[in-house]
């Protein structure tokens, strides 16, 4: 028998406190006003975007949905606008089975969601827009350890979770799901690619160099004097990667891994122009900078 997991509270109160966390980040920042938090189905929004960020919400989007998705994105996106998606992706040879079945992390987690192909990705992209990829970052070796950050803040503050009104079932069911994730991309079994799609008229550096004082450990010394170019799309908006830098995060909730990436990047803003939008978790949330 299939049973139903309800989280204490409504929809609504979980959206104003969601809005409530990114108010405050933004008064953190020095950004909140800038930032306008718009509780609306991102097929519901108007207007056109220099900048468009979707952090993890396609899988939350049905397969059949995809074109649908991407096609909506266009038309939300300026001619020489750049949209940056990061997604949680299934093996190309799993993908066709796993959208027509059921698992647990479908039944009890996120029903009705489905992890796209990197393929998949692809080929929606090309038959709903006249976007193009112009790169593409897989993350997935880093999202193990996230994870196990995550599975190791969720229990050393289940006390403050309980006291929200969850109770031991919700506890061990994210254990499980945590474990399971963890798992999953430690086999490649799924991953985590950030990939930047341009549209027609974006005429962009699509490489970056890293400036001086900041050569990595895997860096290769040459003997010529270094050039340090324009910082590209991806890397404005995507350089650090999830499990790179764990500590960061703060709180018990979940979905800070996602976000504190695009906040921990000191060039993100710098590379978004006039006016962005950022996609996080299922809401879009249009800001000038």
């Amino acid at each position: 028998m299939r049973r139903e997991l309800r989280l204490p509270g409504d929809h609504h109160h979980h959206l104003g406190r969601a809005a409530r966390r990114c108010h405050r980040a933004g008064a953190a920042a020095g950004l909140d006003d800038r930032i306008e938090v718009l509780g609306l189905d991102y097929r519901q929004l108007t207007g056109t975007y220099d900048k468009l960020v979707s952090v993890e919400m396609i899988e939350a989007v049905d397969w059949r949905l995809h074109d649908e998705f991407f096609a909506t994105c266009r038309r939300l996106l300026k001619d020489d606008g750049l949209m940056a998606l990061q997604a949680i992706t299934i093996a190309d040879r799993s993908y066709e089975r796993a959208k027509h079945h059921d698992d647990f992390i479908r039944r009890m987690i996120f029903p009705g969601g489905c992890l796209p192909s990197v393929t998949a990705i692809a080929e929606s992209v090309k038959r709903a827009s006249d976007l193009r990829i112009v790169d593409l970052d897989d993350i997935g070796r880093h999202y193990a350890t996230t994870l196990r950050r995550w599975y190791e803040n969720f229990n050393e503050h289940w006390d403050e979770i309980a006291a929200d009104g969850f109770d031991e079932q919700f506890h061990r069911l994210w254990d499980l799901y945590l474990c399971y994730c963890e798992g999953a991309f430690l086999e490649r079994h799924i991953s985590d690619v950030q990939i930047v799609l341009a549209a027609p008229r974006w005429r962009g550096p699509l490489a970056a160099r890293e400036p001086e004082g900041e050569r990595t450990s895997h860096s290769r010394p040459s003997a010529r004097p270094r050039r340090t170019w324009p910082a590209s799309p991806a890397a404005g908006m995507w350089r650090r990667g999830h499990g790179r830098r764990p500590d960061r995060g703060r709180g018990w909730h979940l979905g800070e891994g996602a976000s504190a990436q695009l906040r921990a990047s000191p060039r993100t803003a710098s590379a978004m122009s006039t006016t962005g939008t950022i996609m996080m978790a299922g809401m879009l949330t249009p800001f000038s900078i």
